[in-house]
Formats: structure tokens, sequence, C-alpha cells
């Protein structure tokens, strides 16, 4: 997608990532640290994660798209730095979402368990070994790896944006408007 409403769309585009990445990291830290939190505010908290990913990746072919038509008119386009940055933040985005709805699906799973439904076993018979320690242990992998992904793609959509930034208001990419 190059333009919407006639307007360059990659510059309307990224100001959602850059906004939502850190938001939607600090939740995914609430729930990190605050599990119980996870049945009520793990669905909001994986929408968020989607609608980011969904962002990130129009940003993305969107800045390509700009970056093709700049070519064909003829202006360099000094971004090798800033498209490298982009892939980079756009995999940490794609594992924070991975594991944002790990965390939360099994969070729910084991909520699940824990709700009153019929065990699978007898009544008296011992539980499988680990069954909810493994599950445990699960969740709080992802929700580890959340907050890491979290973070790195929150310093990476920065680090992003600056590099962007710097192409277009250091002088180095100016359009005259032809």
């Amino acid at each position: 997608m190059e333009s919407l409403f006639d307007l360059p769309a990659h510059p309307l585009f990224v100001h959602a990532p850059v906004v939502l990445m850190p938001l939607v990291a600090l939740a995914a830290l609430a729930l990190a640290v605050r599990p119980q939190w996870r049945a009520r505010f793990g669905f909001i908290t994986s929408a968020g994660a989607f609608v980011l990913l969904v962002a990130t990746v129009l940003a993305t072919q969107s800045g390509e798209a700009f970056e093709e038509a700049l070519d064909e008119q003829g202006i360099p386009v000094p971004v090798e730095q800033h498209a490298e940055l982009a892939e980079t933040a756009r995999l940490f985005v794609l594992l924070f979402f991975v594991f944002v709805i790990a965390m939360v699906a099994i969070a729910m799973v084991r909520r699940g368990k824990g709700s009153g439904a019929p065990a699978p076993h007898a009544a008296g018979a011992a539980r499988p070994a680990g069954s909810g320690g493994a599950l445990a242990m699960a969740g709080h992998a992802c929700a580890a790896l959340a907050v890491l992904f979290g973070a790195l793609g929150t310093v990476w959509m920065a680090r992003t944006g600056h590099e962007g930034a710097k192409a277009v208001w250091d002088g180095t990419l100016v359009t005259d408007g032809s």
C-alpha cells in the first residue's frame, strides 16, 4: 500500500506500532507479574498484540512501497539501516504476539482445569505426575518470553523510528513535491 487519502501511507501507518508496542508490552508485563490477571485482562492484551502485529505489517509493507515509489521518482532513499531495523522489529513483534497468545491460552487452559470440571481420572486416584506443574512452568516461560520480546520490540521500534526520522529530518530524504 503506497498511499492513503492521497498521502504516503507509511508516515500514517508507522504511528500505530510506535504507540502500541510499549503499551501492549506494559500490559504483558502486568500479566506476567500478576498471573491472576491473565483470565480477566488476557483477551484485551491478546487483542492489542494482534492489532500491533497487523499495524507493524502494514507499516513495513507501506514503507517498502514508499521506498520503491521514491526510487522510481529518482529520489535517493538512504534508508538501509531503517529497513534492517524494521525487519528485526517486525520479527520481535511476531514473537511477542506468539508468546502473549501462548501465555494467555495456557492461563485459560489452567483455569479450565481448576474450574470444577470433572477430572479425567477416577476419584481418589493420583493425578498424572507433572500435569499441572509442567503447564504452570510453560505459562511462566511464555510470560518471561513475552516480556523479553516486548522489551526488545519496544527498543527496536524506537530505533527504527529514530532512523526513519533521521532520514527525513536531517535533509537526506527531502522531496520537493514534484
